[in-house]
């Protein structure tokens, strides 16, 4: 069970001594220093000691669970990097990540980030057309996927001159891939125990998210390495986050990657469940899920509170944050 002591002791004490100096002291960052978002979730945390520290829980749609270190999230970032790197593309080149929500998602955003590309993550049910648009307007290099998304990439790439190569990380060789199409298996790759990071500034592009459209033509929103800064205080204040918190967000990494992000940062373990089914309270109990982050604040929160009140009056959420999602 999670610390109860919240981070924020007095909120008014808090904002009226609040500085920006306080992420940055504590995250070791000086201005000028090189900052890189993959690296400081990644190598940072394994030279402070949490190599062997439990980082991600996997469930998958029929119950297989896979767990990872921060010491495998370090070097299978490594391995996508290289492998990006080897492939030729440069430092700003924008990589899309159009994957349901497998472990390759989550590495692979990192990896993007460390070899100084701009991840891109969208939304994996997205439809040809949604996908075109944003594609084409981000003039995207690479695209990773899986099969089973394959169709809707090839119904666009013919118009995707800038699209050079399409990853696919679950090819099992049935069918031949077609041309710019190469497959990639993250686990039978050559770990790379050692990568250098691109050494990012303040402002060196990060992550590219785009808007849903719902008011007109896709709007993207280019985020920077700095943003670290920000995403780290918000974990620790917004959220109270604490190393021992296992943190769950059901919204789709498409729209919330960012909050993979800061759940790094504070070197908790993070739950990761391939698709929604009916008995969540499962998950809630089993894995002793401590903060749920759902962006459906209704309809998503409202079935946890029916179906797991043993797990909520037995202080598996806290208190602070059930109320922020209870309708």
């Amino acid at each position: 069970m999670s610390n109860s002591i919240p981070n924020i002791k007095s909120y008014e004490e808090s904002y009226s001594n609040f500085s920006w100096d306080i992420p940055r002291t504590e995250l070791g960052y000086s201005d000028g220093n090189t900052i890189n978002i993959g690296e400081y979730c990644s190598d940072r945390i394994c030279k402070l000691g949490y190599a062997d520290k439990l980082a991600l829980i996997w469930e998958g749609f029929t119950g297989e669970v896979r767990k990872f270190t921060f010491n495998d999230m370090r070097v299978f970032a490594n391995t996508i990097a290289n492998f990006l790197k080897n492939l030729g593309l440069n430092p700003g080149d924008r990589v899309c990540l159009f994957m349901d929500k497998v472990s390759e998602l989550y590495f692979g955003f990192l990896g993007i980030l460390k070899m100084g590309g701009i991840a891109q993550p969208l939304f994996s049910a997205f439809g040809p057309e949604s996908l075109f648009t944003r594609l084409d307007d981000a003039k995207t290099s690479a695209i990773i996927t899986q099969k089973k998304h394959l169709h809707k990439v090839r119904a666009t790439i013919n118009d995707l001159p800038s699209l050079k190569h399409i990853i696919v990380v679950d090819d099992d060789g049935t069918k031949p891939l077609k041309e710019r199409e190469i497959a990639f298996h993250m686990e039978k790759e050559e770990r790379i125990e050692k990568f250098d990071s691109y050494p990012s500034k303040a402002e060196t592009p990060s992550v590219l998210h785009y808007t849903s459209g719902t008011t007109g033509k896709p709007k993207g929103a280019q985020h920077v390495h700095y943003s670290i800064i920000s995403q780290y205080i918000s974990a620790k204040y917004a959220l109270d986050l604490k190393e021992d918190d296992i943190y769950w967000c059901t919204a789709d990494p498409g729209w919330k990657k960012d909050k993979f992000i800061i759940k790094v940062l504070f070197k908790h373990r993070i739950y990761i469940k391939a698709r929604m089914k009916s008995a969540e309270e499962t998950v809630l109990c089993k894995h002793r899920v401590y903060i749920v982050y759902d962006n459906c604040v209704g309809s998503g929160f409202s079935s946890f509170s029916k179906e797991c009140n043993g797990c909520l009056n037995n202080d598996l959420f806290k208190p602070h944050l059930v109320d922020l999602f209870l309708p």
